[in-house]
């Protein structure tokens, strides 16, 4: 039997998702905290018609408009559901987007916060906000132009918006709060300081972080402000500022430092706590020997154990570890004295699972070579630093001999050999290295030996339209390629059944050419020198939006530095009235 839950649950329950913090509403970053590319909510609601009814209040509630598509979305359901638009309580305006404004303005009574971007370009229409402004009257009322670091912006829709936007603020009487975008002194920040000088209700002004870089005469047209009772910072300040920047410039203005909001932060005591190694205190029992009586057994499991923690490699199969010694991760080569313990004690040389080899002015095969040469069940080798040790002949040779049957990792650079030992369990090879035309019988060489284990491929740099790694390599899952790769080079003699994924630094090249009947498991493409854009005005200009949305049509994802995947924007279908 079916149970029905009571709205005022369901509600709870749908709440978290549905709902908009007013951290992220009134957040005025550089880049919004919605460009995010996730999901809309608004599947939420296709769920079933109690989901529907249930959550309607709550999307509507918080209204986040970044492009002419959903404005002109909105417009549409507002003009069929008008009742929707009693919901909106805050709504967040990142551009201009036209006539649609209007409507949703006009349409939105119980408007209390707005958050209006200054961004304002010659191709964005303001009409709509102009026309329906004044049909509101907001508690707050946020502001923000990133645009303002790198240069003014002046067209004809910027300043038709500004100036209903000055009439509106000495007329708006529920106005309470403001939040200011500006901290260099402009003729458009002046102007805009001026209009709030002249509001009756207005009590607190929210100020950027990096406002107290301005003059204290930026600061006069607030001071005649009756209604005004508060500055307050938008961020928290550190002690610094707060006692070598700000303090100074607002001293000598009594009323000016009487209104000043803010909160400080310790730098010293944050960076403090961020440490790694929790601090111990020391033993009240100076003469204390730790496991003074037990058993010469009981001593050895339990500090097998402890230096497990110091030494353990395990953790290196999570993606999240360091792929390389750091400062928060450092080697632990220096507690074995490695070379030497090893001359004295040969079999320790069988636990060695993971080797880091750093260079420090090229790599001395004396001091490499009786390590390797003992390390029978090495797993992993792997070069690191800028310019990664050369690994040569003699010690790959070595490196064969006693490890080749462990061995599945190679990463380090890769210098041409006459001859190439077989490595039969290696199944990851990642060559640095900057190869030339004549450096590609080599690595075919070194390709075709292995051809039916290697499953992860990486190369630095190599001439790809020379080099048949498909053709050679038909196990392949993913390859990586740390140099701009021309997608004319996706190309095999036989369709390549395994590989999934391909990593480059960036991608050139028209994806109708990708024969997906070559490349039948090919499913994603991931540009590491490149993330998504953040606004509309460089969507519409992204050569990497065409190429994501041309590969989307063949059921390949392409995805950006930080691994997420480009979601479609909605598309304007708004015509002519």
């Amino acid at each position: 039997m079916s149970v029905i839950l009571p709205d005022e649950i369901v509600s709870e329950i749908l709440s978290p998702a549905l709902k908009v913090s007013d951290e992220l509403f009134s957040d005025t970053s550089d880049v919004s905290p919605f460009a995010d590319y996730s999901p809309s909510t608004s599947a939420y609601l296709l769920v079933c018609k109690d989901w529907l009814r249930v959550a309607t209040p709550l999307l509507y509630n918080v209204v986040v408009l970044r492009s002419k598509a959903q404005a002109n979305a909105l417009e549409k359901v507002l003009r069929s559901s008008p009742a929707f638009g009693r919901f909106i309580k805050k709504l967040r305006v990142e551009g201009g987007y036209g006539m649609a404004m209007h409507t949703i303005l006009q349409s939105a009574p119980n408007i209390t916060d707005l958050f209006i971007s200054l961004t304002i370009w010659s191709s964005d229409g303001t009409q709509g906000l102009c026309k329906g402004l004044s049909l509101i009257n907001p508690d707050r009322v946020i502001t923000v132009d990133p645009q303002q670091r790198s240069k003014t912006l002046k067209n004809k829709h910027l300043s038709a918006l500004l100036k209903v936007l000055f009439s509106c603020i000495r007329a708006w009487d529920n106005l309470k709060v403001f939040g200011f975008p500006y901290c260099y002194r402009t003729e458009q920040s002046s102007d805009l300081a001026h209009a709030l000088s002249e509001s009756h209700t207005i009590h607190t002004i929210v100020l950027p972080n990096d406002f107290y870089d301005s003059r204290p005469e930026f600061y006069e047209p607030f001071l005649t402000m009756v209604s005004l009772r508060a500055f307050q910072f938008r961020k928290p300040l550190t002690r610094y500022v707060r006692e070598y920047v700000i303090l100074p410039a607002i001293n000598s203005q009594p009323r000016l430092k009487e209104m000043m909001r803010y909160t400080v932060v310790d730098t010293q005591s944050e960076t403090e706590n961020t440490s790694l190694v929790p601090d111990i205190a020391p033993s009240l029992n100076p003469c204390f020997i730790a496991m003074e009586f037990a058993s010469d057994e009981t001593r050895e499991f339990v500090w097998k154990h402890v230096l497990s923690f110091a030494m353990y490699v395990e953790e290196l199969r999570s993606p999240s570890f360091p792929r390389k010694p750091s400062k928060s991760y450092p080697s632990r080569l220096p507690i074995l004295w490695l070379g030497q313990r090893l001359e004295d004690h040969p079999d320790l040389g069988s636990f060695i699972k993971c080797m880091f080899i750093e260079a420090y002015g090229g790599l001395q095969e004396t001091a490499i070579l009786p390590i390797l040469s003992r390390a029978t069940n090495l797993q992993k080798i792997s070069g690191i630093g800028t310019i990664p040790p050369i690994i040569t002949a003699n010690v790959f040779n070595v490196l064969a001999r006693t490890s080749g049957s462990s061995l599945h990792e190679f990463s380090n650079y890769f210098r041409g050999h006459s001859t190439v030992s077989i490595l039969p369990s290696l199944h990851t090879l990642r060559l640095s290295g900057y190869f030339r035309n004549h450096d590609l019988p080599a690595v075919n060489k070194l390709l075709n030996a292995h051809k039916d284990n290697i499953i992860h491929l990486s190369i630095d740099y190599i001439p790809m339209e020379a080099l048949k790694i498909y053709d050679i390599c038909k196990n392949l899952v993913d390859c990586e390629f740390n140099m701009a790769y021309d997608i004319a080079n996706l190309t095999c003699e036989m369709p390549h059944q395994s590989l999934v994924t391909i990593f480059t630094a960036n991608l050139n090249g028209d994806p109708e050419t990708i024969d997906l009947a070559m490349f039948p498991a090919l499913r994603k493409i991931q540009i590491r020198s490149r993330d998504w854009p953040t606004t509309e005005r460089e969507i519409s200009k992204s050569d990497l939006v065409r190429m994501a949305e041309a590969l989307m049509k063949k059921n390949i994802t392409l995805l950006d530095s930080t691994g997420k995947s480009w979601i479609p924007r909605m598309k304007s279908i708004r015509t002519k009235r």
